[in-house]
């Protein structure tokens, strides 16, 4: 690979399955992104009860659902700001 402003990076190449995965590894990295971001939308009703459902969740969550909240927050951006890196990374520009 080449890191030179004038030169375009080359994908890695390599056969089968693992060849495969490293050529879209950032298409993965921006779906589980995404699919952890639209997640956290099943944590709207306990964030529209803010601040009591902190101590007193609603019936569906439980007791450490902010903590569950947060990783789940955190987790999605790394992966889309990995994605979108690495695909910029790909495109050369």
């Amino acid at each position: 690979m080449s890191t030179a402003a004038d030169t375009p990076v080359e994908p890695p190449t390599g056969g089968g399955l693992r060849g495969w995965l490293r050529r879209t590894d950032w298409l993965w990295l921006i779906i589980g992104g995404f699919y952890l971001v639209a997640y956290l939308f099943w944590y709207i009703p306990a964030l529209a009860a803010l601040p009591g459902s902190v101590r007193d969740p609603p019936e569906p969550y439980p007791w450490h659902w902010t903590l569950d909240f947060l990783a789940t927050g955190l987790a999605g951006a790394v992966l889309l700001l990995l994605g979108f890196g690495r695909a910029t990374e790909l495109s050369g520009d």
